[in-house]
């Protein structure tokens, strides 16, 4: 009995270690490729979830915060003791230019980057190996869905690569093992970076749509869109590789603009850029796509009002948007210091201009900068009567509402809070 009872114990241990050599991968977090891929709305949904992320990342606030408040044309201001715009102080770094790496909104964008271009390459390996037909569309159909995501991803490596630099890796893979930094050089590490943009911007425009003058394709990456980012990518070399393109960058633009790669034309009026219909106007060449209440349309959102909008802005229009705040924690950078007497309606009595002595600073002082006949230089006047706009961009001076003929809105030092 005592020989049977050893004898059974090796067989099963012998099976025991038959099933632990068998590394076969059975899948169980997600659906496998060759399942879920059945059909060309498949194939869209995958798409669709790389737009998604990268609507969210670089649409969203995080990469407007880090390359805006650091420069000298905008900054992000506290008030009230801290009452208002604090916020555990993740913006007012970048305009005191005191981060780390350690800071939220750095690594929040560098988090949401890499997720977008990590989804990119496992959507790029799935399609690989699909079969245009099985999936009832043509081939060429399918090449343009891999150029769409190529180009989403090479849109990722830009942002992060004109934050980062030649820190960042070089990663095309599906693994999950991450390379380090692409070269241990810097410069070498930069060239290697920007090539493999402009590459993937090259090898990817003719198979993406062209805009017909429909707007169609606004909302996908079309060849207009493929062209604009490679012209930004030329137009920023010298500082990138240490190389001039500027020539380059001029042709492409031209041919941009002469309908090359789609018809787009000047708008007549620049506001319509920033209104609902936006993607209807002739001058947009790409605009993500947001369903209001969604996760990007908030993000976008966001950006494009709530940081730079005026708390005030709902009384002198005389009405509010859903889903539209207002933190009023934007402005441009000062361009006078705060020299004399406080005055009562803000401001000091005795200003000097940080362009003139003793400052006489080289950056900065926006406002100061803009010719006298620059809209941004003359303020914003709506005509109830005629229900038009202009000519100005920006409000200065008394507020008031009800288009300025109202009540005087109280100033951040006379609120509560």
């Amino acid at each position: 009995m005592t020989i049977k009872y050893k004898i059974f114990g090796v067989v099963c241990l012998m099976a025991g270690l038959t099933a632990c050599t068998d590394l076969d991968e059975k899948v169980y977090d997600r659906i496998d490729a060759s399942v879920y891929y059945q059909n060309e709305a498949s194939v869209k949904g995958a798409v669709a979830a790389i737009y998604n992320q990268t609507s969210s990342t670089l649409a969203g606030e995080n990469f407007f915060h880090l390359s805006e408040y650091p420069s000298d044309q905008i900054t992000w201001r506290v008030w009230n003791g801290g009452q208002w715009g604090w916020d555990e102080a993740m913006k007012t770094v970048l305009s005191w230019h005191n981060w780390t790496s350690e800071s939220t909104i750095i690594n929040n964008a560098w988090k949401g980057a890499w997720t977008a271009v990590g989804l990119a390459n496992l959507l790029l390996n799935d399609l690989e190996g699909l079969d245009a037909a099985s999936l009832g569309i043509s081939q060429e159909r399918l090449e343009q869905y891999v150029a769409e995501v190529r180009t989403l991803r090479a849109w990722n490596y830009y942002c992060i690569f004109e934050l980062w630099g030649g820190a960042l890796p070089l990663n095309t893979s599906a693994s999950s093992e991450v390379p380090g930094t692409a070269d241990p050089d810097w410069n070498t590490s930069c060239k290697i970076i920007y090539d493999f943009i402009a590459t993937e911007l090259d090898e990817t425009v003719k198979a993406l749509a062209k805009e017909d003058g429909s707007h169609a394709t606004v909302n996908r990456a079309n060849q207009g869109m493929n062209r604009m980012l490679k012209a930004r990518l030329l137009l920023n070399a010298e500082v990138f590789i240490g190389e001039s393109h500027y020539d380059e960058c001029e042709a492409l633009s031209k041919e941009i603009i002469n309908g090359t790669y789609g018809s787009y034309g000047l708008d007549t009026n620049y506001r319509n850029l920033y209104s609902i219909d936006n993607v209807k106007s002739p001058e947009v060449i790409f605009a993500l796509a947001a369903e209001d209440g969604q996760g990007a349309a908030n993000a976008i959102s966001n950006v494009r009002t709530m940081v730079g909008m005026w708390y005030g802005y709902a009384d002198y229009f005389g009405q509010s948007y859903d889903g539209i705040g207002a933190w009023n924690c934007v402005c441009l950078v000062p361009s006078f210091d705060n020299s004399g007497n406080v005055q009562p309606t803000g401001g000091t009595d005795h200003p000097v201009c940080f362009l003139d002595a003793p400052y006489g600073d080289k950056l900065g002082a926006p406002y100061e900068r803009f010719d006298n006949r620059d809209i941004r230089k003359q303020n914003y006047v709506y005509d109830t009567a005629t229900k038009t706009h202009g000519p100005g961009m920006f409000l200065k001076g008394e507020m008031r509402a009800n288009f300025g003929k109202g009540d005087v809105l109280l100033a951040d030092a006379d609120r509560d809070g």
